[in-house]
């Protein structure tokens, strides 16, 4: 008689949202997009809840990109663990120790006058090979003098093949880390209902737009060459902002969303701005990309003679994260429009900047058109610990940059100015202060402001970097909507009359 195993009955109250974390569900694979929708479907139609749920997503953003980076770096100690473990073993041969040998054939030895090594000599052997498994007959044939310097046979089907190509560990942690941030950012943005002919992250577009001619009159002056360098603001407003934002009010800045729809949307509640310029939380990707936008409307405030014309393009996280990805950049609706749909002429900027967030923390790259340079702006440069995994990292990640850089180029360009190849790669030390992964995004920022293609205008320290942060945060909060409106205009006017009472 055959026994029936019982059958595991799920209560008919059970939702879904109670099943996600049971291991006999078919959902107990749980996801950052898992989790919006959990919260897009209990704060439906709320729009008190609604606004909760976009500050949960984002905490939980933050928590898997830590539980991320925390897998990505015990994978990387696990390789090189296994390359020191390989190391020591690779050294103790049996095969040939059963074939009567003190030492292994493969082993690259001088001493060719010792009893064992006497009439042998060095002969071209595979790379690649595996154990023999030999019989006890064998063993006692191959061990009698006559079969010692016999030429090794090795029954290995892989050496009549192809070698495999080792994997670069670097590369793959570079890779994680980047889809990581795309996932999490991805899921900000992860909303029932998507706003009509508005860009969101991610977004692709199948079909590339019309190529241009790339105009190849000349470049743009520098700004520090030509006068036309942003004003700074006034340092009592700065100081009284700085003041009033440092103050326990978030109540207040908790209904202030900084919104911006070009080249796509970009939605940032005003407390995290406030944690990450004056707390200590470390500077994410939407709160770059919101600075960097208000960085590009002074370059184009600043020019008097032309605003058609650029000196620079700073091309936001968003091309370097989906590049290291391996996303197809050309192909991002996004980039489409800040590359081959922008406001000015492109093909007159002279340097291109991209900010790179990495495992250690953020960087910026700048590609000189004429000089064919990449330089490498590192914050954390001055830091001697990890300056060779950095340098590594840093080398992987702009070839993967300059390759998404020239294919978006020349296919949104007919005729582009140079080529890609034959760049030279510089890294200047563009700071003497050791500062921390978590500051690295605010030193990326004032390198991008402040480095002219040789050097840096103002240096980068750190009375300097508080200095900068108090300008930043009060021009973010002047940032400009599309019809030319500042967008926390009632913030600044509360902030400034308060002090003035």
């Amino acid at each position: 008689m055959k026994q029936r195993t019982p059958e595991l009955v799920v209560p008919a109250t059970t939702t879904r949202a109670d099943s996600l974390g049971d291991a006999r569900s078919a959902y107990h694979s749980l996801g950052p997009r898992d989790f919006a929708n959990h919260l897009r479907r209990s704060c439906h139609g709320d729009p008190v809840l609604e606004e909760l749920s976009l500050m949960l997503k984002q905490q939980n953003a933050k928590c898997t990109l830590s539980m991320s980076l925390l897998r990505s770096r015990m994978q990387a100690d696990m390789l090189s663990f296994a390359d020191r473990i390989v190391s020591l073993v690779r050294d103790r041969c049996r095969c040939c120790e059963k074939r009567g040998r003190s030492k292994c054939i493969s082993l690259n030895w001088s001493d060719k006058s010792s009893e064992d090594a006497q009439g042998i000599e060095q002969k071209a052997l595979w790379t690649v090979a595996r154990r023999l498994e030999m019989s006890d007959e064998e063993d006692l044939k191959m061990g009698s003098p006559e079969h010692l310097d016999a030429a090794p046979v090795y029954d290995n089907p892989v050496v009549d093949n192809q070698v495999m190509e080792e994997r670069n560990p670097t590369l793959d942690i570079i890779g994680l880390y980047a889809q990581v941030i795309v996932d999490t950012v991805r899921s900000l943005y992860d909303t029932a209902e998507e706003e009509p002919n508005v860009v969101y992250f991610g977004n692709m577009e199948a079909t590339l737009p019309k190529r241009k001619y790339a105009m190849s009159a000349s470049f743009a002056r520098s700004p520090w060459l030509s006068g036309c360098l942003p004003q700074p603001p006034p340092i009592s407003l700065v100081n009284k902002f700085s003041t009033w934002i440092s103050r326990d009010n978030d109540s207040d800045l908790d209904s202030l969303w900084f919104e911006h729809k070009f080249p796509r949307m970009l939605r940032v509640n005003a407390v995290c701005v406030k944690q990450q310029f004056f707390g200590a939380h470390p500077l994410d990707h939407e709160v770059a990309v919101l600075a960097l936008r208000r960085f590009n409307q002074l370059d184009v405030e600043a020019q008097a003679v032309s605003k058609y014309l650029l000196w620079r393009e700073v091309l936001e996280p968003d091309f370097s994260t989906h590049a290291l990805a391996g996303e197809k950049v050309a192909h991002i609706k996004a980039v489409q429009l800040q590359i081959a749909h922008a406001h000015h002429d492109i093909t007159a900027c002279q340097t291109f900047y991209t900010p790179v967030i990495l495992d250690h923390g953020w960087a910026a790259y700048m590609w000189d058109m004429i000089r064919k340079e990449i330089h490498i702006l590192d914050p954390l440069c001055a830091q001697p610990v990890g300056a060779e995994k950095r340098h590594a990292t840093h080398q992987e990640a702009v070839s993967q940059i300059h390759e998404a850089l020239f294919s978006c180029l020349n296919e949104f360009f007919a005729r582009w100015h140079c080529t890609s190849d034959r760049w030279k790669r510089k890294s200047p030390k563009i700071t003497r202060e050791v500062f921390t992964r978590d500051e690295s995004g605010m030193c990326m920022l004032h390198a991008i402001r402040h480095y002219d293609g040789e050097k840096m205008t103002w240096p980068l320290t750190k009375r300097n970097l508080d200095t900068f942060r108090q300008t930043t945060v009060f021009e973010v909060f002047r940032l400009q909507d599309e019809q030319g409106n500042f967008v926390a205009d009632h913030v600044l006017r509360a902030a400034l009359e308060e002090d003035e009472e």
